[in-house]
Protein backbone atom coordinates (compact mmCIF):
# COMPACT_ATOMS: atom_id res chain seq x y z
CA UNK A 1 0.00 0.00 0.00
CA UNK A 2 1.20 3.44 -1.09
CA UNK A 3 1.72 6.33 1.74
CA UNK A 4 -0.73 8.31 0.19
CA UNK A 5 -3.54 6.14 0.02
CA UNK A 6 -3.10 5.15 3.89
CA UNK A 7 -5.14 6.65 6.27
CA UNK A 8 -3.86 8.86 9.63
CA UNK A 9 -3.97 5.90 11.86
CA UNK A 10 -2.19 3.81 9.21
CA UNK A 11 0.59 6.87 8.77
CA UNK A 12 1.07 7.42 12.11
CA UNK A 13 1.77 3.64 12.75
CA UNK A 14 4.30 3.83 9.91
CA UNK A 15 5.94 6.49 10.75
CA UNK A 16 6.02 5.05 14.86
CA UNK A 17 7.71 1.93 13.23
CA UNK A 18 10.23 3.91 10.81
CA UNK A 19 11.56 6.20 14.55
CA UNK A 20 11.46 3.20 16.45
CA UNK A 21 14.09 0.96 13.79
CA UNK A 22 17.27 1.00 15.25
CA UNK A 23 20.12 3.35 14.03
CA UNK A 24 21.48 0.47 11.33
CA UNK A 25 17.87 -0.35 10.11
CA UNK A 26 17.55 3.18 9.46
CA UNK A 27 20.54 3.45 7.38
CA UNK A 28 19.35 0.98 4.96
CA UNK A 29 15.92 2.88 4.90
CA UNK A 30 17.55 5.80 3.86
CA UNK A 31 19.59 3.85 0.87
CA UNK A 32 16.42 2.50 0.02
CA UNK A 33 14.89 5.90 -0.38
CA UNK A 34 18.07 7.06 -2.15
CA UNK A 35 17.63 4.15 -4.42
CA UNK A 36 14.09 4.86 -5.47
CA UNK A 37 14.95 8.53 -6.18
CA UNK A 38 18.09 7.11 -8.27
CA UNK A 39 15.78 4.84 -9.98
CA UNK A 40 13.18 7.03 -10.61
CA UNK A 41 15.16 8.49 -14.24
CA UNK A 42 17.14 11.23 -12.69
CA UNK A 43 20.51 11.54 -14.63
CA UNK A 44 21.58 14.65 -12.68
CA UNK A 45 21.99 12.67 -9.10
CA UNK A 46 25.14 14.83 -8.41
CA UNK A 47 23.01 17.82 -8.70
CA UNK A 48 21.10 17.01 -5.38
CA UNK A 49 23.16 16.60 -1.80
CA UNK A 50 20.41 14.36 -0.64
CA UNK A 51 18.22 16.10 1.33
CA UNK A 52 16.59 19.62 0.13
CA UNK A 53 15.93 18.69 -3.21
CA UNK A 54 13.61 22.21 -4.18
CA UNK A 55 16.23 24.45 -2.21
CA UNK A 56 18.83 22.63 -4.11
CA UNK A 57 17.42 22.85 -7.86
CA UNK A 58 16.41 27.18 -6.57
CA UNK A 59 20.11 28.03 -5.09
CA UNK A 60 22.68 25.20 -5.70
CA UNK A 61 23.97 22.15 -3.83
CA UNK A 62 26.45 24.24 -1.72
CA UNK A 63 24.63 27.44 -0.82
CA UNK A 64 23.92 29.45 2.45
CA UNK A 65 20.68 28.71 1.73
CA UNK A 66 20.54 24.80 1.57
CA UNK A 67 22.37 25.40 4.67
CA UNK A 68 20.07 27.17 6.70
CA UNK A 69 17.21 25.19 5.92
CA UNK A 70 19.27 21.96 6.50
CA UNK A 71 20.45 22.94 9.86
CA UNK A 72 16.33 24.50 10.83
CA UNK A 73 15.28 20.91 9.92
CA UNK A 74 18.42 19.13 11.85
CA UNK A 75 18.19 21.62 14.63
CA UNK A 76 14.78 22.26 14.82
CA UNK A 77 12.09 19.70 13.10
CA UNK A 78 13.66 17.20 13.96
CA UNK A 79 13.05 17.11 17.24
CA UNK A 80 9.14 17.30 17.09
CA UNK A 81 7.01 14.43 15.98
CA UNK A 82 5.25 16.99 13.75
CA UNK A 83 8.43 18.08 12.52
CA UNK A 84 9.69 14.21 11.33
CA UNK A 85 6.15 13.87 9.54
CA UNK A 86 6.74 17.11 7.38
CA UNK A 87 10.49 15.55 6.86
CA UNK A 88 9.09 12.59 5.90
CA UNK A 89 6.10 13.82 4.00
CA UNK A 90 9.05 16.16 1.85
CA UNK A 91 10.98 13.51 1.21
CA UNK A 92 8.11 11.96 -0.80
CA UNK A 93 6.72 14.43 -2.59
CA UNK A 94 9.87 17.31 -2.96
CA UNK A 95 11.96 15.31 -5.55
CA UNK A 96 9.09 15.15 -8.01
CA UNK A 97 8.52 18.75 -7.23
CA UNK A 98 11.99 19.67 -7.50
CA UNK A 99 11.93 17.46 -11.10
CA UNK A 100 9.22 19.85 -12.06
CA UNK A 101 11.11 23.34 -11.05
CA UNK A 102 14.31 22.27 -12.96
CA UNK A 103 12.35 22.37 -16.22
CA UNK A 104 10.35 25.00 -15.46
CA UNK A 105 12.57 28.71 -14.98
CA UNK A 106 9.54 30.77 -14.05
CA UNK A 107 8.16 28.67 -11.53
CA UNK A 108 11.53 28.32 -10.16
CA UNK A 109 12.07 31.86 -10.18
CA UNK A 110 8.63 32.48 -8.42
CA UNK A 111 9.87 29.52 -5.72
CA UNK A 112 12.82 30.83 -4.93
CA UNK A 113 11.81 34.57 -4.42
CA UNK A 114 8.13 33.97 -2.99
CA UNK A 115 8.12 30.46 -1.39
CA UNK A 116 11.78 29.70 -0.06
CA UNK A 117 13.03 32.88 1.09
CA UNK A 118 10.82 33.86 3.31
CA UNK A 119 11.05 30.70 5.05
CA UNK A 120 14.70 31.24 5.41
CA UNK A 121 13.95 34.48 6.81
CA UNK A 122 11.32 33.94 9.14
CA UNK A 123 13.77 30.79 10.50
CA UNK A 124 16.94 33.15 10.95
Amino acid sequence: MSFDKMNLKEKEDFINYLENLSPPEQELWKMRIKEAIEEDGDDDEDEYDGSCFIATVCFGSYSNEVAKLQHFRDGTLANYQLGRFFIKIYYKYSPSIAKFLKKNSEIRLFTKKYLIMPIIHLIK
